[in-house]
């Protein structure tokens, strides 16, 4: 097997995907039930996002972003990953 990596992107052709990064997993109950999941969001996880975010923005690159939410209240708009991995963000979560 002849695996290599790619040792350069090009910023012109590349954009950066951002997705569900809401504070539907760091709010109170979380922050008193999870504190390390808690502290790790806070100083490597978002520390690490925002310097892919300025490091991006350096080179013109796009930026994307998406959320997950539901947007029915009986789960029908679910998908089997979503469920499977018991993500259930309710509408309007920030």
């Amino acid at each position: 097997m002849n695996l290599k990596r790619i040792k350069s992107f090009p910023a012109l052709k590349t954009e950066i995907l951002l997705v569900h990064l809401q504070n539907s997993e760091i709010d109170e109950k979380h922050q008193e039930k999870y504190s390390w999941y808690y502290q790790q969001i806070m100083e490597v996880c978002l520390t690490n996002i925002k310097q892919i975010i300025e490091v991006g923005r350096s080179l013109r690159m796009e930026i994307i972003s998406t959320i997950i939410e539901r947007l029915t209240s009986d789960d029908q708009d679910t998908n089997l990953d979503q469920k499977l991995s018991n993500i259930f963000i309710t509408k309007n979560s920030y």
